[in-house]
């Protein structure tokens, strides 16, 4: 038995005509790029180091905006540059 929405009472996949697995198919691609879009969306907001939803500090003088208030305090360099140290 499957745990899909579209499979759900379905205990042989194979049974399932061609166009309606096709359907699901469709249906399932759209579903799995909503949930894509979704967290990439989630971790864009997240904070590189420790992951908080926050990311509120802008890194000079890249202008990075990667790291939340309490990571910022104590990164050496932008984790994203690496190599530019940031002048405190």
């Amino acid at each position: 038995m499957s745990t899909l929405p579209g499979l759900r009472g379905c205990s042989d996949i194979g049974a399932i005509s061609l166009p309606k697995l096709q359907s699901l198919q469709s249906q399932l691609r759209l579903d799995l790029e909503a949930v894509d879009g979704v967290i990439f969306q989630l971790r864009a907001k997240q904070c590189v180091v420790c992951g908080e939803p926050a990311r509120g500090a802008v890194l000079q003088p890249c202008q990075h905006r990667v790291l939340c208030e309490p990571c910022v305090a104590s990164a050496p360099e932008c984790p994203y540059c690496e190599s530019q140290p940031l002048p405190w």
